[in-house]
């Protein structure tokens, strides 16, 4: 049941759209899906690329930093060994029986030795297995010497450095600044059994040198251990990661890459394994930062694809155009005709078709002008030779002179408050059936004036007006009946039933390049909804086919026309209060006088 409504609805619109117009949105529809495909395309042709690099980049960079970590746990295995070319302290160490003071005191000052030989250790203890003892210092201890038994390697620590290929172990940090504990056990020469086990408290220097260079971009860097434990990382994400996330980093190895989501953000984690010793480095950049460099290349591909759009756009219109134009200017022709211009169109239609169609038209219009000039010429002769009549008995000269004649009357029968009153009445009758608009600012004066006059007769003493307009503003040019208008609306506005008196005052200055005229008054003002009614007038007085009120809306209106929307009107008002009107225009003056 749809589908017919809309089908027909499509062919009321294609109705009313011009043929260029259906042929360019076509040509316009299949040129955007065509660019919008290739746009997509290379987006993720480029998000690939993208990726693919930055896990290039950052997996050389960690095989580097894994070589460099594989070195650095070769140098610390040497530094434990140290003890096995010292033959006092390798006996030591191998002894059985406890040790006497002299030989506990040899060991400690040996280990200082070592110790201070490097700068990256917190703490540094031998544990001998024979009697469990421990020496040594550790990050909360800091002089050497014999450690009690809470400081006892864990068991996992000893079992792990005794065994294996290397004997030794890597561990997870118990210090809170630490990198990890290193374990390394000294075999016994005779029978190849542990003697002691060397720990030593690695500090976090040589990871945070590591994690520089990716800090440096926005990454850091985790380091696991070969049973997948967390022994650096350079944010603070992963200090309370779980064990499952913890699980996904680990297992990243075998893919090299993966993303995962820590905290609501997303990473793209790069991996890289070291075979001797386990080791594991994972490189941390944000997903946001690589969107921001395929957003980068979205906006110049958009860019560039915007303007491939313009330019087939206008190469769609201008060919368009050119096939279409003769039909375009013999619809036009028509639209001439309709308006009344017979005259017929030359006969050059483009295609056999249109210069057939261009003959039938001049011949059809021929035949009309001949009809219009026999009935239709005599009729608006009639019309007119009617509406001068009515002119004539209405011109205002006329009553201007009309006006003259009873006020000369009235002066011979001694009424000059009657001769005052038809004066300024004649006088304003004759300023504005005068032509010219805008007019002087002293001329629009007078004009106030004499109105007022007239206005005092009616009201009293309970209308007073003062005028505080400075001579410089004299030549300044205004539309014509603009502050007479303003004052007329202070009137209107500012009497009721309650008003004894209401006071106005007309004021001119210069705001920058703008002329302003406020005329305020001290009247019972205008309540919010006759306000709110009164500026929409203005709004509507300009809507085509309104028939708005006079007044501030017609000099609103006026002022649109006049100035370009250079000027303006703003009105003021509470209950009670007084109303404010402020007219704002374009300062400009004439330098000859304009005749009265």
């Amino acid at each position: 049941m749809n589908t017919p409504v809309s089908a027909h609805k499509f062919s009321r619109l294609r109705s009313r759209m011009p043929l260029w117009a259906q042929l360019v949105v076509m040509l316009t529809f299949v040129t955007t899906a065509l660019l919008s495909f290739i746009l997509l395309r290379d987006y993720q042709n480029n998000r690939r690329s993208i990726i693919d690099r930055q896990i290039s980049t950052s997996g050389h960079l960690l095989d580097l930093e894994l070589q460099n970590l594989d070195q650095y746990i070769k140098e610390l295995t040497s530094f434990c060994l140290q003890p096995l070319y010292d033959n006092d302290l390798s006996r030591i160490l191998s002894a059985k029986e406890p040790l006497s003071q002299t030989d506990e005191t040899y060991v400690l000052n040996q280990m200082r030795t070592y110790f201070f030989s490097r700068n990256d250790l917190n703490g540094y203890q031998i544990c001998r297995l024979a009697d469990g003892s421990v020496y040594g210092r550790s990050g909360q201890i800091q002089h050497f010497r014999k450690l009690s038994d809470g400081t006892a390697f864990p068991d996992e620590a000893v079992t792990a450095s005794s065994e294996g290929k290397y004997f030794h172990a890597i561990l997870p940090s118990e210090q809170k600044n630490g990198f990890f504990d290193y374990y390394q056990s000294i075999i016994r020469i005779k029978n190849k059994q542990p003697a002691a086990v060397i720990r030593l408290e690695i500090n976090r220097s040589f990871a945070a040198a590591l994690n520089q260079s990716h800090a440096a971009n926005g990454e850091f860097l985790c380091i696991l251990n070969q049973n997948g434990q967390l022994l650096f990382s350079g944010s603070e994400l992963l200090d309370d990661i779980d064990s499952d996330t913890l699980k996904k980093i680990s297992e990243i190895a075998s893919a090299q890459s993966a993303s995962i989501e820590i905290d609501g953000k997303k990473w793209l984690c790069i991996s890289c394994l070291d075979d001797r010793f386990g080791m594991q480095l994972v490189s941390f950049c944000p997903i946001q930062q690589i969107d921001a460099q395929i957003s980068f290349i979205l906006k110049s591909s958009l860019l560039l694809g915007m303007l491939t759009w313009l330019l087939a756009a206008f190469a769609t219109v201008l060919i368009v155009r050119l096939t279409t134009a003769p039909l375009t200017a013999f619809s036009r022709r028509m639209k001439e005709v309709g308006n009344g211009n017979f005259s017929p169109i030359e006969e050059n239609g483009g295609s056999r078709e249109l210069l057939a169609l261009s003959r039938s038209f001049n011949e059809m219009v021929s035949h009309i002008d001949e009809l219009i000039n026999q009935n239709y010429v005599s009729e608006i002769n009639e019309k007119t030779a009617r509406l001068a009549a009515l002119e004539a008995q209405l011109n205002p000269h006329f009553l201007y002179n009309t006006l003259q004649a009873i006020g000369t009357e009235a002066l011979l029968n001694d009424q000059p408050q009657i001769n005052r009153m038809l004066a300024s009445l004649a006088a304003n009758l004759r300023y504005s059936i005068k032509g010219g608009d805008p007019v002087r600012l002293k001329d629009e004066i007078v004009y106030v004036n004499n109105y007022i006059m007239l206005q005092k007769i009616r009201f009293e003493e309970r209308l007073h007006v003062q005028i505080g307009i400075s001579g410089e503003y004299d030549n300044f040019l205004i539309p014509k009946i603009s502050i007479q208008t303003l004052v007329e609306n202070s009137i209107l506005h500012g009497f009721d039933d309650t008003t004894e008196s209401i006071s106005i005052h007309i004021r001119a200055s210069r705001k920058g390049d703008l002329l302003q005229i406020q005329v305020t008054d001290d009247g019972c003002g205008i309540d919010e909804p006759h306000l709110k009614e009164l500026k929409s007038e203005f709004q509507n007085y300009l809507t085509p086919g309104h028939i708005g009120k006079i007044g501030l809306a017609n000099l609103y209106s006026r002022l649109q026309i006049l100035y370009q929307g250079k000027a303006s009107l703003e009105i003021e008002s509470s209950p009670h209060q007084g109303t404010s009107v402020t007219l704002l225009l374009p300062a400009t003056t004439v330098l000859t006088e304009v005749p009265r």
